[in-house]
C-alpha cells in the first residue's frame, strides 16, 4: 500500500529541473519507533544502577495506514496501563498541505507525554470503547 500511495504522491505530474520527475518521497508504513511501543524497555535509575527491563504501559498495539495523498494518515491504537478498559487511538497525517512528509520524530515522546499528563480527550468521549486523542 506504501508504494500505491509513493506512486500517486507527490512526484505525479511535478517535474524538477531540465522537466525532470522529482522522486516522490518515501512512505513509511507507520511513525519512526511505534512498532516497539509494546515492546519491554530497559532502564536503570540510581537506587538500581544496573540495565533492566521494564514492561511496557502499551498493549495490543496495531497500525494501519488509510486515505491516499496527500490525506494519508497512520493510525496507531492500543491499550494503555495509565488509561484502563479503554482502546486508545491517535492519527497522524504523514504529508503536511503542501505535500511534503511530516517528521514524527518525537512522536513516541508526546504520546507518552499526552498520556502522563491527562491531557487527552475524557472517558466520556470514547465511542464503542474507542478514545480518540
Amino acid at each position: 500500500m506504501a508504494e500505491a500511495c509513493a506512486a500517486r504522491g507527490p512526484a505525479a505530474g511535478r517535474t524538477g529541473g531540465a522537466g525532470q520527475a522529482r522522486p516522490a518521497p518515501p512512505v513509511r508504513s507507520r511513525p519512526r519507533h511505534t512498532e516497539s511501543l509494546a515492546e519491554p524497555g530497559i532502564l536503570w535509575t540510581r537506587e538500581h544502577p544496573e540495565p533492566r527491563r521494564a514492561a511496557s504501559a502499551y498493549r495490543n498495539v496495531e497500525v494501519v495506514v488509510e486515505g491516499e495523498w496527500p490525506a494519508t494518515e497512520v493510525v496507531v491504537s492500543f491499550e494503555h496501563s495509565d488509561v484502563p478498559y479503554l482502546r486508545l487511538r491517535r492519527r497522524y497525517r504523514v504529508f503536511d498541505e503542501a505535500g511534503h512528509v511530516e517528521d514524527w520524530t518525537y512522536v513516541t515522546v508526546y504520546l507518552d507525554e499526552d498520556i502522563g499528563s491527562g491531557h487527552i480527550a475524557l472517558r466520556d468521549e470514547a465511542v464503542d470503547g474507542v478514545l480518540d486523542i
